[in-house]
C-alpha cells in the first residue's frame, strides 16, 4: 500500500512540473489539435467501456493498476498529455513546423521548439494512409534546481475509419541538485471491451 501512494506522489509531483496555468487559455489553430484528439478519444474509450492496464515505476518500485475508467477518469489519465498543448495563443511563432513523407505513405507532422524557453520540446505525429498512427513528445525543463526530462509516446489502432488508442507510455528522468537521479516510467495499455 505504501508503495501505491509513494508511486502516485511522484506521479503527481510530476504532473505539477509540467507548465500549468490557472488562467483561461486562449486556443488558436496553428499547430496539430492535440486537445481536440484527447478529447476525442476520452469520449470514445469511455464510450467504449476499455480496460486500462498500467504499469507504474518509480525508481525500484513498480506497481500494476487496471480500471475501467469514465471520461473524466480517461481525461485525468491522459493529463500530461493535455499539458503538451502548444494551440496557445502565446505560442504562435514559437514553433517550426515540418512535414515529411516516405516512399510507403506515410507521414510525418513534427512541431520543433524554436529555443530553449518552451518546455515543450518537440511534438511528432506519424500517419499512415492520413490515419494517425503514433505520436511522440518530448518534454524538458531545466532552472537551477532541476532538470526534467520526459518522452512520452502514443499508438492508435484504426477500427471503423477512426484512430483507437491501443497504448501509451511516458519514461523520463528528474535530476535535483543535491539529490539522487529519479527514473519513472509509466506504461499502460488499453484493452476494448469484449
Amino acid at each position: 500500500m505504501r508503495g501505491i501512494i509513494v508511486l502516485i506522489g511522484t506521479f503527481a509531483f510530476l504532473a505539477s512540473c509540467s507548465p500549468v496555468s490557472n488562467t483561461e487559455v486562449v486556443e488558436i489553430n496553428e499547430y496539430y489539435n492535440l486537445l481536440g484528439l484527447l478529447d476525442e478519444q476520452a469520449a470514445l474509450l469511455a464510450g467504449q467501456k476499455a480496460t486500462l492496464e498500467k504499469t507504474l515505476g518509480v525508481g525500484a518500485e513498480v506497481e500494476f493498476i487496471s480500471s475501467t475508467p469514465n471520461i473524466e477518469e480517461w481525461k485525468s489519465e491522459l493529463e500530461l498529455f493535455y499539458y503538451a498543448n502548444i494551440n496557445k495563443l502565446g505560442l504562435i511563432g514559437a514553433y517550426e513546423t515540418e512535414g515529411l513523407s516516405n516512399f510507403g505513405g506515410g507521414k510525418k507532422l513534427i512541431n520543433s521548439a524554436k529555443s530553449d524557453e518552451q518546455s515543450v520540446r518537440m511534438i511528432e505525429y506519424n500517419f499512415a494512409n492520413d490515419q494517425l498512427e503514433s505520436l511522440r513528445i518530448l518534454v524538458e525543463e531545466d532552472n537551477e534546481v532541476y532538470v526534467f526530462k520526459k518522452e512520452m509516446q502514443m499508438t492508435f489502432i484504426q477500427k471503423n475509419g477512426k484512430a483507437y488508442l491501443k497504448d501509451y507510455s511516458i519514461t523520463g528522468t528528474q535530476t535535483m541538485v543535491m539529490k539522487s537521479d529519479l527514473f519513472f516510467s509509466l506504461k499502460a495499455k488499453v484493452l476494448p471491451s469484449t
